[in-house]
């Protein structure tokens, strides 16, 4: 079943702040603005354009890294250079100082991290944003420009992320999907709860696994949103899903009149941060959810 949260934090730091604001497999990646060789003087370096749009230089060969991101972390280790990450934070810590002190290459941080830029530029540090993923094409893309990065290329890698995605899609492509209500966390201070709907790289991991938002392409909302719980006991869905404490969900007053709660179907998600472990997040949701939508376990078929 479904492991319980240890690293929330992190990723709800990152939606949060998209609220305010290994092999050495051969991949092209990144969207190179031109070749190594072109009209560039110095042949130790690589124009390319970041995820976020920006045009840069970086050295040819990186040789440190400091990652304010759980999903350029997971990717990094992923594609088989964990060696290269001097130092790994998560977006809420303050690592400004520690950053400049160990001098790498890059830093790549998250939209929302709780770091200084113009200080980390200032000493000649390279700082490149990921923006928010609002599809899997996002995520797929930040994984190419890593891997561009570090010149090597990912076609193989990303296309295991397409080939998992879609054997899921295609299992419930013919039937009703499952009613879901996504937690990503609660925000005491607007008494609100933040969930998905259509544009956001999650609700895209859920529809493959099987599940249907209750905040869909009808209800107007769209991307990583705030809700209400009055919202969400009327929608009364079928699954939730939390990047918290499933006890805690259940115990919320009111809350034992929804379907979900009712039918013992609260299950907590590890880490869906916007990489790898995305597609392990969907195959745990696919796991629940066949069970609902086929009464037996898929994988043991």
């Amino acid at each position: 079943m479904l492991k319980r949260i240890i690293a929330i934090a992190l990723v709800l730091l990152f939606v949060f702040g998209a609220l305010a604001g290994c092999g050495k497999d051969k991949d092209s990646g990144g969207i190179p603005i031109g070749s190594d060789t072109d009209d560039s003087e110095n042949q130790n370096e690589q124009k390319l354009t970041a995820p976020n749009g920006e045009s840069i230089i970086l050295p040819k060969t990186i040789t440190s890294v400091v990652t304010v991101s759980p999903a350029a972390e997971n990717i990094f280790d992923e594609l088989g250079f964990s060696s290269k990450v001097k130092a790994s934070y998560g977006v809420d810590e303050n690592c400004t100082d520690a950053i400049i002190s160990a001098k790498p290459d890059v830093v790549i941080y998250d939209i929302g991290a709780s770091i200084d830029t113009d200080a980390i530029k200032a000493a000649d540090i390279i700082a490149i944003e990921l923006p928010l993923c609002k599809s899997m094409a996002d995520v797929k893309k930040h994984i190419s420009f890593i891997g561009n990065m570090m010149g090597i290329r990912t076609e193989e890698k990303v296309k295991s992320i397409t080939d998992a995605l879609n054997v899921m899609q295609l299992s419930t492509s013919t039937i009703k999907k499952v009613s879901v209500y996504f937690e990503l966390g609660y925000d005491s201070e607007t008494d609100k709860y933040m969930t998905i709907a259509p544009y956001s790289y999650i609700y895209e991991v859920l529809s493959s696994a099987g599940g249907e938002s209750i905040f869909g392409v009808d209800s107007g909302y769209e991307g990583f949103i705030s809700v209400s719980a009055d919202e969400i006991l009327a929608a009364n869905p079928a699954v939730i899903f939390t990047l918290g404490s499933a006890d805690d969900i259940k115990s919320r007053e009111g809350w034992d009149s929804i379907a979900a709660v009712k039918n013992e179907q609260v299950y907590e998600i590890e880490d869906i941060s916007p990489s790898f472990v995305a597609v392990d997040a969907a195959q745990s949701m696919h796991e629940v959810l066949s069970l609902i939508l086929f009464g037996e376990d898929t994988e043991n078929k």
